[in-house]
């Protein structure tokens, strides 16, 4: 191994990871208009599709660097994704502290409305 590569190393292992705020800890100031419709890759999402993002708060509050953590169906990351961008908080959060330059883990569910009834349960009587 050369020196070089060898304190690159060194210097990348002594860097802290940035520091985080957890979702609730943040003072949302906007979730955008019809923030609880799509996107999502078909009409109406499966109960229960969920992501796990993580992204960086900008100088702005916008969140920025975001990628996907986990997701439970495939399309379910994207429409995280999606969601977040859609997200600024406030300069600060509710510890006191500049939001800027923190991480935050975000779980986006979500559950339809239109859930099956089994028609033995509905009083349904089938011939």
């Amino acid at each position: 191994m050369s020196l070089l590569l060898a304190i690159a190393l060194q210097l990348a292992a002594d860097v802290p990871p940035p520091p985080t705020v957890a979702a609730r800890d943040v003072v949302w100031a906007s979730i955008g208009e019809n923030f609880s419709e799509g996107p999502f890759p078909k009409k109406s999402p499966p109960s229960g599709a969920r992501a796990v993002v993580d992204c960086r708060f900008g100088s702005s509050g916008r969140l920025t660097d975001c990628s996907v953590v986990d997701e439970s169906i495939v399309g379910a990351g994207e429409a995280g994704l999606a969601k977040a961008r859609r997200l600024t908080a406030e300069a600060q959060a509710r510890d006191g502290k500049p939001v800027a330059g923190r991480r935050v883990l975000l779980t986006f569910s979500w559950l339809s409305a239109e859930q099956p009834v089994n028609p033995e349960d509905a009083g349904e009587v089938r011939p």
